[in-house]
């Protein structure tokens, strides 16, 4: 009840007009919707739900939802934003990447070398591509951050890379479907609720998920092998819709830009320790480790990315987006799409 009530306070708010909004200083209440409340990652909200009402004298208020608690998976995020239904979000860069394919630059298999470069490339694009584009992302774009490092967990040993072909391997973007499939992999689109059951079934004999899913859904039991196989971290932004943004005070907007930018910091970090809490899990209940993955994969894993991936998305966004890639994202990559 006091959710609700607090929601159909913040829908009448926004039922006044503009100008009461900006002047009145009335309390605001945003929902904000999590992909997930799974792993160390959602301490984020945690720390914003404090940090929103400490920095503005009690003037925002957060009320914290999932994707799961609205009946939705995080695929259709950008359309939630859009239709006003949440204030604030995470915007999963895989999930959304259908919608908005220009998105998926930085988590393109191949293209980051670390978890530390795969900060540098999305704080790049997210300054001079994502933040600018509004209407695609639903709103402004205020930050960034990363769940954690993207993996594989299969139900079969690999002692190469030859042993994906003819496998049903789940992933959660089309860049990752592309670089599956150039391993001989069947590509299978699925949300997390229903990998489990499907691992359990044999509808799949694999997944790419991030750390943390581990711990969340106990995948020792089903995929007693987790494989470095060259991803970008699993990243998204964060994003206020753009009614939220609209009628948010003059004074408020530096401070909740400032917010962004310490969540993103607070994001990151959290990310690792997501990495560590998954990684010990995995140890502690007998998965077999391979990480990094052995040298002898690293030429596969670039020839797929740069004969595969690349150019698939290169032709799917087209050549201004590779402009862009070539003058935000390669001097940090140190190669160009040509």
């Amino acid at each position: 009840m006091k959710r609700r009530s607090l929601l159909a306070g913040a829908l009448a708010a926004y039922s006044l007009p503009l100008s009461s909004r900006v002047f009145a200083q009335e309390t605001i209440t945003w929902r904000a919707m999590a992909q997930h409340a799974n792993g160390e990652g959602y301490r984020k909200w945690l720390w914003l739900q404090e940090e929103l009402p400490a920095r503005t004298n009690g003037r925002i208020n957060l009320e914290i939802t999932t994707a799961a608690e609205l009946g939705l998976t995080g695929f259709e995020m950008l359309r939630t934003l859009k239709s006003g239904l949440v204030d604030m979000a995470e915007v999963n860069i895989g999930f959304v990447s259908a919608d908005f394919p220009l998105i998926e630059a930085t988590e393109l298999p191949g293209i980051a070398t670390s978890y530390e470069n795969g900060r540098e490339l999305m704080d790049a694009w997210m300054r001079d591509v994502i933040k600018p584009a509004r209407d695609e992302m639903s709103g402004e774009v205020i930050g960034n951050f990363s769940w954690n490092s993207a993996l594989m967990l299969t139900s079969f040993e690999m002692n190469s890379l030859e042993d994906l072909r003819g496998k049903k391997i789940r992933v959660y973007s089309p860049g990752l479907a592309k670089y599956i499939e150039s391993f001989g992999a069947e590509p299978i689109s699925m949300s997390l609720p229903e990998v489990y059951s499907a691992l359990q079934r044999g509808v799949i004999d694999g997944l790419l998920t991030g750390s943390d899913q581990i711990t969340a859904m106990s995948l020792w039991e089903v995929t007693p092998y987790l494989y470095d196989v060259n991803l970008a971290p699993f990243g998204a932004y964060l994003v206020v819709s753009d009614r939220a943004w609209q009628r948010l005070p003059e004074d408020l907007v530096p401070v909740i830009e400032q917010i962004g930018v310490d969540m993103s910091d607070v994001g990151w970090q959290l990310g690792l320790d997501n990495n560590e809490v998954g990684f010990n899990a995995a140890r502690e209940n007998g998965i077999s480790i391979q990480w990094p993955a052995p040298e002898s994969w690293a030429a596969e894993f670039t020839r797929a990315s740069r004969e595969q991936v690349i150019p698939w998305w290169s032709d799917r966004v087209g050549p201004d987006a590779v402009a862009k890639f070539n003058e935000t994202l390669a001097p940090i990559t140190g190669f160009e799409i040509q």
